[in-house]
Formats: C-alpha cells, sequence, structure tokens
C-alpha cells in the first residue's frame, strides 16, 4: 500500500464513514511503511522511500498549523520534525542509515496521532501545496 493520499470531493471528505476508512487505510499505509524500514539493510538506496515520509510528515506539520486547534507546538510536530530531518540526511547520501530508525518510526506514530485531530481541510490545503516528486 502506497502512502499517498487521494483527492476526494468535498462531500465525500466530509462523510464521517468516510473520514473512518481514510484514517484506517492511512493506519495500515503508515505499518507498511515501518515494515519497509525494517526490513531495509544499512546503506540501501532509499531516496524514495524517504521522500514519500518527509512528504507526507510534512504536509501534516503545516496542517497542524494551519488548524489553530491543534497549533505548530504540540509534541507531535517536534517529532515529524524530527524524522523529516533524518529523512533529509538519508536523501543527501541515498543511503539508509539505522541509526535514524527509532526517529522515523516514532515520526509514523505521531503522524498517525496527529491525523486524528488536524482539520481534514487544512490538511488538504498543506497536501496540495507540497511539490511532487517527479523521478
Amino acid at each position: 500500500m502506497r502512502l499517498v493520499p487521494t483527492k476526494v470531493k468535498k462531500a465525500a471528505g466530509m462523510n464521517p464513514v468516510a473520514r473512518a476508512i481514510a484514517r484506517k487505510r492511512l493506519q495500515t499505509a503508515l505499518t507498511d511503511q515501518k515494515i519497509q524500514l525494517y526490513m531495509l539493510e544499512e546503506g540501501a538506496e532509499c531516496t524514495m522511500m524517504c521522500f514519500m515520509i518527509a512528504q507526507m510528515l510534512s504536509a501534516l506539520v503545516d496542517a497542524a498549523e494551519l488548524d489553530k486547534t491543534v497549533g505548530a507546538d504540540n509534541p507531535e510536530v517536534r517529532v515529524m520534525r524530527g524524522a523529516i530531518s533524518a529523512c533529509e540526511q538519508m536523501m543527501e547520501t541515498n543511503r539508509f542509515a539505522r541509526i535514524n530508525i527509532v526517529a522515523l518510526d516514532k515520526g509514523l506514530d505521531a503522524a498517525f496521532a496527529l491525523n486524528m485531530r488536524v482539520s481534514p481541510e487544512a490538511f488538504n490545503r498543506a497536501w496540495n501545496a507540497k511539490p511532487r516528486f517527479t523521478g
């Protein structure tokens, strides 16, 4: 499963059942990402995976800043910023460093926790402002 949100119509995004399904899919995707992280060997190529993780985490950080009920200074945001930094370091070298696995694991956990509180509108605005990976 890919860790990439898809665009939906506003009516679908406001439906509580659709939101529950989306949260379950996110949880599954985050779990799949964690499994991939733990299966990577030291020094393996990781640019694309790190980019996808960093993009999702930075969208949630930006959404938290947009959503005034959550704010940019809560603990989940700080943990996710640390995970983004770890991703950026590995993307520079295109080599996976197992020393960063704890930061990434905690960042993905924080992403799921924060996703439960951030408004869908804020996440949608933040996600649509992100650049896309072109290869």
